[in-house]
């Protein structure tokens, strides 16, 4: 199977998988997942941990003097991250046996067959690892804020705090809770989804073990609590580190910046449109303009909707592949294909690119340099198991015990920051 690339804004995400009758077929997803479209990927590492060098001259020696230059060179091999590259996510669909001996005298069948259960695991994947992406590592979905139907029998409702669990919650999910985000302790049992109310954000669960609600505690997939890729707010936090952290075994709270980006605060800022605008100028103190702001989709409306038509923005076309910006009014008439390969924004003056992310928290705006970022991973991220080397082939496993062959999916990798002071994260004020 050819490596998927991770192009996607609203737009189309593509990939290409072998089928049984051995023909690779291009396979067409919706996605929204503009991060994951611009991150430099390594697809080839090998090693189940990798050491990140904080490229920067830290304890490079510097004097008027030479002697001094000399003394001031003390821990000139600077600073190593030691990142974890064990980070599983898997995926998987079933496809009943019968069902796959029928398709074999009709390719068309047998495509969309494997095709739909092929598009279930990407799509599942995408997901997880979009929101994981803009996640601290912790696997936490949302919090649960009230318990909406005290559960009978089993079943009840509660209702959580996070928007961006409505694209995350699954029927048939089994979900754990925990009463903190990270170092806490499990509820006994877990909870089975079965009915999910996106614009309410309620889920009717069936508990299972002897779970219950319990408002407060933090709601994850069953298995994943503190075992997901680390994503940007956990490279970029806006909480000062603490002193004598573990950060993949460094101690970021002895430089801040360096070590973990820029943080500022313009909660107080009267307007989306001042807050961001108003950035440059701390960000210039540090030497840094990163390429790309990216908000969530509701405090990128806000901002839209504040500087539409102001003198210092314009609307622009980003081709992730090239990274090049085309102003959209010159994309019209070329149709839906213009925006196959590329995100929709506002262009500031400075350069810097404003786009929404469908999975970006609530909040906060991060200012990347996607140069300082890196996708690294064993195997493409994602690949279909059996199609990589050292693997006995074959994308589809039989499950004798039911009478079903299962496809499997997995990404294994972490996301890596190569220069975190080359980053920010900035508090935006209240929505209007």
């Amino acid at each position: 199977m050819a490596e998927p690339p991770l192009f996607s804004g609203n737009i189309d995400y593509i990939f290409t998988i072998i089928f049984p009758d051995g023909i690779q077929r291009p396979f067409f997803m919706n996605g929204k997942m503009a991060l994951l479209a611009m991150l430099r990927k390594n697809a080839n590492g090998t090693g189940r941990r990798w050491e990140v060098r904080i490229e920067t001259s830290q304890g490079g020696g510097r004097s008027s003097t030479f002697a001094n230059a000399q003394t001031n060179a003390d821990g000139g091999d600077g600073v190593i991250f030691t990142v974890h590259g064990d980070k599983l996510d898997y995926a998987t669909a079933q496809i009943p046996a019968p069902a796959l001996i029928a398709s074999q005298e009709d390719q068309g069948a047998l495509i969309e067959l494997v095709g739909n259960g092929a598009q279930q695991c990407e799509a599942n994947l995408r997901d997880s690892m979009s929101l994981t992406a803009w996640t601290d590592g912790s696997g936490v979905i949302a919090k649960i804020v009230a318990d909406v139907v005290p559960q009978v029998a089993g079943i009840g409702t509660f209702r959580y705090d996070d928007k961006r669990g409505a694209r995350y919650f699954k029927l048939g999910q089994r979900l754990q809770t925990y009463d903190a985000i990270t170092g806490g302790s499990a509820d006994t049992g877990t909870a089975k989804v079965i009915a999910v109310n996106r614009p309410a954000r309620t889920v009717k669960y069936q508990a299972i073990g002897g779970w219950d609600v319990t408002v407060d505690h933090f709601i994850v997939q069953e298995g994943d609590y503190n075992k997901k890729m680390m994503g940007v707010p956990g490279w970029i936090p806006y909480a000062d580190p603490t002193p004598g952290e573990n950060f993949f075994g460094v101690d970021r709270s002895v430089d801040r910046v360096l070590l973990a980006g820029v943080a500022i605060d313009s909660s107080g800022a009267s307007s989306h449109r001042e807050a961001l605008l108003g950035s440059g100028e701390e960000l210039m103190i540090y030497g840094i303009q990163p390429e790309y702001i990216f908000l969530s989709p509701g405090d990128f409306q806000q901002a839209q909707q504040e500087i539409e038509g102001a003198s210092e923005l314009r609307k622009v076309f980003v081709d992730v592949m090239t990274g090049r910006t085309v102003p959209e009014k010159s994309l019209s008439g070329m149709g839906t294909n213009a925006y196959v390969l590329g995100i929709s924004g506002i262009q500031l003056a400075n350069g810097s690119m404003i786009v929404p992310d469908a999975w970006a928290p609530d909040g906060y705006a991060y200012h990347l340099t996607m140069g300082s970022w890196e996708l690294r991973s064993i195997g493409p991220a994602p690949h279909a198991a059996g199609t990589q080397k050292g693997e006995p082939t074959g994308v589809l496993v039989r499950r004798d015990a039911t009478d079903t062959y299962e496809m499997r999916y997995r990404a294994v990798g972490n996301l890596v920051c190569h220069r975190p002071y080359e980053n920010a994260v900035q508090k935006l004020p209240p929505r209007s």
